[in-house]
């Protein structure tokens, strides 16, 4: 018999048993019985069918039937109207007449079962192809198992049903794990809003595992939750700079999607900075840059002239629109006597504003444009001539020095000759000083002297004293 067999609840089973004794037994008859959870009479265990009188326990009394021929050693039964009572050990016992009475070890384990047995992979990507197989026990001769599938229609349901024909009642079997990339996140429609209000806006979507949920806008994220099917982002008292194009992004490992939502808020003008008038040498030109939704009507007010230009006067050039901003351009020549202040008024549905504009000269322009190119250019211009100028000098003081000092090769060529004039020179040079000095003595004079050829660095080491032999240079000294 097998060691385990299982039944669903009140159906049938039958389990299956055959048996075999010693050849040198002839039993003229052979009797069965079956125990419940024992195999020792002596214990008592509850007869689930006893063949030789056809009785059983209470508990299975009108239950059990012999489906197999004892005599043919075919000793399968049949439980029906099976229920958790009933689950457990079953054994077998053979009677062979007289003291011939055996009980086999092995038994049968009896489960009962609510739902039939599933097998699928652990989780299944949407769109991908997923093979599931459902198992029930067919061990009930009376009552063959139909199995079918239900509500598998879209598995966005995330659950499959199977039924048993013979039961009739729908058995929930088991939850897929069905994974998916997020659904199409849903957001609120386009909302256009006034300036101040309050805007809510609401993305949900759906995805398995639970996504994250972001909402951003110009690539950057104002607010996220992990693992939520939704998100609120409330904005209070908006301006200008919320009108724009929002996204609602929801993403797990399976995928990414994401939906967009438009605000558009609308508001009063308002006056850019780089609104002027520009002086030029025949005309003054003012620019008025203004930021508004809806459009503004922009007109230049000259209250000292009693003076109003609009589109359409001859001077007002023209408007140029740039998304919410509008920029109006007004000429006027210089022959008109011209007097400030000049007004930049805008009007728009939803409010007024009206601002003066500052002047500025347009040659004040140019050199404010030109000015940090000419600063390098001059800073270049002037570290040339400064290099120019340093180099110059140093050639000079080269030039000068060379002038001013003789090469040791001028008085060396000439000693062999000094050699031979030198008594000649000593009293050439005696005499000469002998006159200087009497010439002085006799008659004090202005003198001029004129140094050169002195080499002042060569003196004996020996003594203060230099020999006439070493004397090559000397001095002339002139006396007027």
């Amino acid at each position: 018999m097998p060691q385990s067999i299982s039944a669903f609840r009140e159906t049938c089973v039958s389990i299956p048993c055959t048996f075999d004794y010693p050849k040198d037994i002839r039993p003229s008859i052979i009797h069965g019985i079956w125990y419940f959870n024992s195999p020792y009479p002596k214990n008592l265990p509850p007869v689930v069918l006893k063949t030789k009188t056809n009785t059983a326990h209470d508990n299975y009394m009108g239950r059990t039937k012999l489906l197999g021929d004892i005599q043919e050693y075919n000793c399968t039964i049949q439980i029906d109207r099976l229920n958790m009572d009933l689950q457990g050990k079953y054994y077998f016992r053979v009677d062979l007449g007289g003291y011939n009475q055996y009980t086999y070890s092995e038994h049968a384990n009896l489960y009962m079962l609510d739902e039939p047995f599933v097998s699928l992979p652990p989780e299944i990507v949407s769109g991908s192809e997923a093979e599931l197989t459902c198992r029930v026990p067919d061990n009930c001769p009376d009552m063959k198992p139909t199995v079918n599938w239900m509500e598998i229609e879209g598995l966005e349901h995330h659950s499959v049903y199977a039924s048993l024909e013979e039961s009739g009642t729908p058995l929930p079997i088991t939850n897929i794990c069905l994974v998916d990339a997020p659904w199409k996140p849903s957001v609120n429609s386009s909302v256009v809003a006034m300036e101040g209000e309050t805007v809510t806006i609401l993305c949900n979507t759906q995805g398995n595992p639970d996504p994250v949920i972001s909402i951003v806008k110009d690539k950057q994220v104002l607010t996220s939750v992990i693992f939520e099917n939704e998100l609120v982002l409330e904005i209070p008292a908006i301006t200008h700079e919320h009108d724009g194009e929002y996204w609602c992004t929801a993403e797990n490992q399976y995928g990414q999607s994401n939906s967009s939502f438009n605000l558009t808020v609308v508001f009063s003008p308002l006056v850019l900075p780089e609104s002027q008038c520009t002086i030029s040498k025949d005309a003054v030109q003012c620019m008025c840059s203004v930021k508004a939704n809806p459009d503004p009507f922009i007109l230049f007010e000259l209250p000292e002239m009693n003076l109003t230009v609009s589109e359409g006067d001859p001077d007002f050039r023209y408007s140029q629109r740039n998304g919410y901003i509008v920029s109006s351009i007004l000429t006027l020549q210089k022959d008109k006597d011209l007097q400030k202040p000049i007004l930049c008024t805008a009007v728009n549905l939803y409010g007024k504003k009206v601002q003066e504009l500052p002047f500025q000269d347009s040659d004040t322009l140019v050199w404010a444009k030109v000015g940090p190119v000419g600063a390098v250019v001059v800073f270049v211009i002037l570290v040339a001539v400064g290099g120019y100028f340093i180099k110059t000098r140093e050639k000079k003081k080269i030039t000068e020095s060379s002038s001013f000092i003789q090469t040791e090769a001028s008085p060396t060529s000439s000693s062999g000759n000094g050699k031979k004039n030198l008594g000649k020179k000593e009293s050439q040079f005696l005499n000469i000083s002998g006159k200087f000095l009497l010439s002085k003595k006799q008659k004090p004079s202005h003198v001029d002297t004129d140094y050169a050829n002195i080499d002042f660095t060569k003196r004996n080491v020996k003594d203060s004293f230099t020999s006439p032999e070493e004397l090559t240079e000397y001095a002339e000294i002139r006396v007027k």
